[in-house]
This record gives structure tokens, sequence and C-alpha cells, in this order.
């Protein structure tokens, strides 16, 4: 019985040891990459009000992921029909997503975005904004466009 209880010891130790060895990762060696990852990761921000057109807004070093775009309504837009605002690129205004903001000031909004994340910039390193009234008629509105990126 001793010998066989030493064996499995043995083999586990060997499995461990070789499981080091060959690349693979403990648990906590991945907490720990993890960790790591999501520290390379940055948040950039910008502010869009009602007078913006489509807008150069947020310029990205080459080859970012894109991982997360949030937007929160501070003033709601006021145009006497409903207002959105897109985040996207120059050729594709509404490429990642689009969302009403003449209501819900002070909250961030659930965002289905158009474009699945993460998504890497290739090529195209800016993301554009378009405020859209109805009639074009705002007088005010206020939001904060968020992405959340990292280098590849």
């Amino acid at each position: 019985m001793k010998k066989f209880v030493a064996l499995i010891a043995f083999a586990l130790f060997a499995v461990s040891v070789s499981a080091q060895v060959h690349g693979f990762v403990t648990t906590e060696e991945r907490n720990e990459l993890n960790t790591m990852r999501d520290h390379s990761r940055r948040i950039v921000s910008t502010v869009v009000t009602y007078s913006d057109t489509a807008e150069e807004m947020i310029i990205l070093p080459d080859s970012s992921v894109i991982w997360d775009i949030d937007v929160r309504v501070a003033v709601n837009f006021n145009d006497s029909g409903a207002d959105s605002l897109a985040v996207g690129t120059k050729s594709d205004p509404d490429f990642f997503l689009e969302v009403p903001v003449h209501t819900g000031a002070g909250s961030f909004d659930s965002i289905t975005f158009s474009t699945e994340l993460p998504y890497l910039l290739t090529t195209q390193d800016t993301i554009y904004t378009v405020v859209t009234g109805e009639n074009a008629d705002d007088t005010a509105g206020k939001a904060g466009v968020y992405v959340t990126y990292s280098r590849k």
C-alpha cells in the first residue's frame, strides 16, 4: 500500500512538473496573466455636444483592440424629434453603435453593438462620433463617450 501511495504521489508530482516545463499555466499564473492583461487596457474619453457633426473624436494607436464603448448622457439632447449618437469610422458612422441621447441623462446606456467586440483596428485608427437630431433644432445636449482599448 505504501508503494502504491508513493507511486501516485510521484505521478502527480511528475505531471505537475511536466505541466510547468511544457508551458501549461497554473490557476495562480493564469490569474496573474489576466490581471496583467486588464492593467494593459486603457480608457480614452471625449465629450460630444449637440453642435458636433461628423467629428474625429478619438485617435487610437495603430493596431488597437477595442474592448468596450460606453456612452453616458450628461444633458439630454433636446431636438423636437429624436436624437441619436453614432460611434464608428469615417466611412461607416455607426460601425460600432448608435444610441438614443434624448433621454437617460445621468446613467450609462445599455448598448447593443453593431460590430461585435473586441475589434482590431487595422488601418483605421480614428473613432468618429455623429450626433443626429430628427429635426436638427437642438439647443442643448452633452454626452461622454468612453472607449476601452489595448495595444495588440
